[in-house]
C-alpha cells in the first residue's frame, strides 16, 4: 500500500518487483527537485518489511540515507533530493518470514524423548 497524504505529486513513479522495488522519473526532459519533507511511506499489515537497501540509483542523489525502516513500515524521504529525467532508484526489499516456532520445539521434544528413551533402554540391559 502507498500512503503519502495525498501531498505527494505524481511525479515518481513507484513499482514493485519480485525483489523490491524501483522509484523513478518517467519523464525524459523535465527535473524534479526540493519536494518539502515529503515522504512515500510503504506498508503491508500482513507481510510487513524487515529489511531495504539501495542497490542502485542513477540520475539522482537518493542514497541509503533516504531510506528508513521501522515497525515493518518502509519509508523514503524525498525532501531535497533531486530527480534527473529518466532517474531511478532500485530497491532491495525481504518481507518478514514466518519462523514455524510450534513445530520446531515439537521436533525438539521429539528428539529429546528419544534420547531419554533409548538411555533407559540402556540402562535397563546392562547388569549391575
Amino acid at each position: 500500500m502507498l500512503s503519502d497524504g495525498g501531498a505527494f505529486p505524481d511525479l515518481l513513479d513507484a513499482d514493485f518487483t519480485a525483489t523490491g522495488l524501483i522509484l523513478s522519473n518517467p519523464s525524459s526532459s523535465d527535473s524534479f527537485e526540493d519536494f518539502g519533507s515529503r515522504s512515500l511511506v510503504f506498508t503491508d499489515s500482513s507481510n510487513p518489511f524487515t529489511y531495504a537497501s539501495v542497490v542502485s540509483a542513477s540520475g539522482t542523489d537518493f542514497g541509503p540515507g533516504s531510506v528508513s525502516l521501522s515497525g515493518g513500515t518502509l519509508t523514503l524521504s524525498v525532501g531535497g533530493i533531486y530527480f534527473h529525467p529518466n532517474a531511478s532508484v532500485d530497491l532491495d526489499l525481504e518481507p518478514m518470514t514466518v519462523t514455524p516456532e510450534p513445530s520446531s520445539l515439537i521436533v525438539l521434544s521429539t528428539g529429546v524423548l528419544g534420547l531419554l528413551g533409548a538411555a533407559r533402554r540402556r540402562s535397563v540391559r546392562r547388569p549391575r
